[in-house]
């Protein structure tokens, strides 16, 4: 009789325009800090040329370098365990 079609957001008028502004919302913040991390000057508030000066003072603080590499190794441990685990659930669904 009557045919259901399934609905879609993306062919919503506008969709397109929408998802572009909030992308662009969410992501430009990040993009200018990892940009202005790389400022030489003392100030965020002038771009004074390129430098990794400050990385290197933050590296040097023992307290930032141990969470940085209790990061890491979290990160690490938990990208294996998640490997391990969807190696297994793709073996056992396809067998």
């Amino acid at each position: 009789m009557f045919k259901a079609r399934a609905f879609s957001v993306t062919a919503l008028p506008g969709f397109a325009a929408v998802a572009m502004l909030t992308f662009i919302l969410l992501y430009l913040p990040i993009i200018t800090l990892v940009i202005f991390s790389f400022n030489a000057g003392e100030s965020v508030s002038q771009w004074q040329g390129f430098s990794l000066h400050w990385y290197g003072v933050a590296w040097e603080n023992e307290q930032v370098r141990k969470a940085a590499m209790n990061t890491l190794l979290i990160a690490g441990l938990a990208a294996l365990f998640s490997t391990i685990v969807a190696t297994m659930a793709a073996l056992g669904t396809t067998r």
